[in-house]
């Protein structure tokens, strides 16, 4: 069953799928979307307006075929990892569009501090590695890969987990400009087909989503403490002596360099740093609030008798 040309079919609708299709319904409000997930669990909350539910074991009977697929299931409990990008490359993609597959920045073999970009060494002990033969099995079927720097929202992202074990990464992007990267890719992929003036060759391409502040771990649970849900938090021992020893931080291990990425696929993150992201956070949440405290006084002097 095929539709239109900006149909869309998520393989892992999750949290970051979801933007992804409430970016692209925006972009493309025609296009029909589908969002597989393995398990009923949760599949409405990250369902956005529009998109059609799709169970992993229901696929075939479906038998949806959309010309632009991204698979960002974690590969976390897969055993069979690359074989699941395969399949879906030849179940769900009818091959006219773009296919993307979201790996991360973690294959990289730079360890030492070293700036990386998208076509920096690969990791040898990842070579062999799940993520990494599904990046292969994406990009010799015709697909682009975007690695993605660490995830992030105010409730997502190292910063949660530091605040309880006092570990994590250093190279950040926002979800919402990591679904922006994946858009951008696909966009790139169609125009490619449709041979648009300028446009970019991106099929069998690796690009990297990464915000314009690599940072220290001090300073992203800093600026996560001002949030109100991380109140009853304090901030972790980044020390030498922080116990146990493997929570001691030395410095960074790699800086991503995504300036290529930014001027191949015309993509900008829209919070340059995870500050910038907090910053923008909590005046929305002030308004926020400041609007409900409005309405309730509204609601409460309309009901005084006249």
């Amino acid at each position: 069953m095929s539709g239109g040309e900006n149909d869309l079919y998520v393989v892992g609708a999750g949290y970051l799928g979801k933007i992804i299709g409430e970016k692209w319904g925006s972009k493309h409000p025609e296009a029909k979307m589908y969002g597989e997930t393995r398990s009923y669990t949760r599949h409405e909350t990250f369902m956005p307006p529009g998109m059609t539910h799709v169970m992993r074991k229901n696929r075939e009977e479906e038998g949806v075929k959309c010309p632009n697929v991204v698979f960002c299931a974690n590969p976390g409990g897969n055993k069979d990892y690359a074989r699941e990008v395969f399949t879906a490359m030849e179940d769900v993609w009818d091959g006219t569009g773009m296919f993307v597959f979201t790996s991360s920045g973690s294959v990289y073999g730079e360890k030492d501090g070293g700036v990386v970009t998208e076509d920096s060494p690969i990791d040898e002990a990842k070579v062999n590695s799940p993520l990494r033969i599904a990046e292969l099995v994406t990009l010799d079927g015709g697909g682009c890969v975007v690695r993605l720097a660490g995830l992030y929202s105010a409730e997502r992202g190292p910063h949660s987990v530091w605040l309880k074990e006092k570990r994590g990464k250093i190279n950040l992007v926002s979800y919402k400009d990591a679904a922006s990267a994946v858009v951008a890719a696909l966009q790139a992929g169609i125009n490619q087909i449709k041979d648009v003036d300028g446009a970019p060759g991106v099929k069998g391409k690796v690009f990297l989503a990464a915000d314009h502040s690599p940072t220290t771990r001090r300073k992203i649970c800093k600026v996560a403490l001002e949030h109100p849900i991380y109140f009853r938090r304090s901030m972790p021992k980044f020390t030498q002596d922080a116990t146990p020893p493997e929570f001691a931080v030395t410095g960074a291990r790699k800086v991503y360099d995504s300036s290529a990425t930014r001027r191949v696929l015309g993509w900008e993150p829209e919070f340059p740093s995870i500050e910038e992201y907090f910053r923008i956070e909590l005046e929305e949440l002030e308004e926020s609030e400041r609007r409900a405290e409005e309405k309730a006084a509204a609601e409460k002097t309309a009901a005084l008798p006249e």
